[in-house]
Parts: structure tokens; sequence; C-alpha cells
């Protein structure tokens, strides 16, 4: 199904949560009690929480400009340099290939899950982003723009009972 979603323009928190669940009819948004939200209304969200026993910055779900969000999580491995974070870990469904266009790292694990009532496999990709493997130092044109909000958990919009990939 397409979305029905432009991902140009400004949005409402509630209106980019609809267009990451419509690109991924089998996900729904629900965050951890650990997750952290970012959010800006031109560029999407994303979302975050540190793991200390594989010392990554964990990013669950992400819905719009990658691009632009690259230099905040970069800056956010840098600033966990000094509590011994190593990296990012991103989590998709969808085609590893592009995040590691955007954002650099390396595939590191594959998921794969099987619907028995839809016949499906799911797959679900997970990219390990250290600074070295950053696309963030690179010039392509991509400016910092405006800076983000960090959004209440307990003030967004809540899903079902499952936990999505990055988007």
């Amino acid at each position: 199904m397409k979305p029905k979603h432009t991902m140009r323009g400004p949005k409402t928190f509630a209106e980019w949560v609809q267009i990451y669940e419509e690109r991924d009819s089998d996900t729904e948004y629900v965050l951890s009690p650990s997750e952290k939200i970012v959010f800006d209304p031109m560029h999407g969200f994303f979302t975050y929480a540190f793991d200390a026993a594989s010392r990554t910055i964990l990013i669950p779900k992400m819905c719009g400009d990658g691009k632009h969000w690259r230099a905040l999580i970069h800056k956010m491995v840098l600033a966990g340099q000094g509590i011994g974070i190593k990296g990012v870990l991103c989590c998709t469904k969808r085609n590893p290939q592009a995040y590691m266009r955007i954002l650099g790292g390396k595939l590191t694990k594959l998921e794969v899950t099987y619907d028995f009532t839809s016949s499906k496999q799911h797959f679900l990709w997970f990219i390990f982003i250290s600074l070295k493997d950053t696309k963030e130092g690179r010039d392509d044109g991509v400016s910092g723009g405006s800076a983000p909000a960090t959004v209440d958990p307990a003030a967004a919009p809540q899903g079902g009972a499952r936990q999505g990939g990055i988007e």
C-alpha cells in the first residue's frame, strides 16, 4: 500500500507517527519504557535508548529525513564516548542499504521470522554505526537545520502492543 502522506513539509508528531505506521502495515508505534523521542516538525522523529551491556545507543524507530538526523546522532555518540559509548545500533525492516548510504555503518545481524497467519517472512536488519563508519564527516551539502525538540514519551501517542523497526 502506498503511503497516504508526503514526507515534505511540517507535520505534527501524530502525523509523523501515522506515516511511520503506514510505511509498514505490520508496524505499530509503541515505545519501550527506556525510549526517548527526538522530534522536528519539518524532519520527522527518531527514538533512542542507551544499552549499557553493549555500550551503544539503540535507535529502534526513525521516520523522516535521515540526513537531517545524522548530525545529531553523531553528536550523541561523541558525547557518549566519555561514558564508553561505542556507536549506534539501528534496526530496520526496510532496505538496509538505504540507511547505510545515509548514515553509514555495517550490517551486523539479520533476524528472520515467519508469520504462519499470513505465510510471510519478515526480515529485521541490524546496522552498527561507529564514529569511524559514520557519514557525518562528509561534505554532502546537508545542513544542520533547525533544533529538534525532545518529546515527553508520556505525552506521545501510544499504539498497540508491538514495537516496530526504524522507518
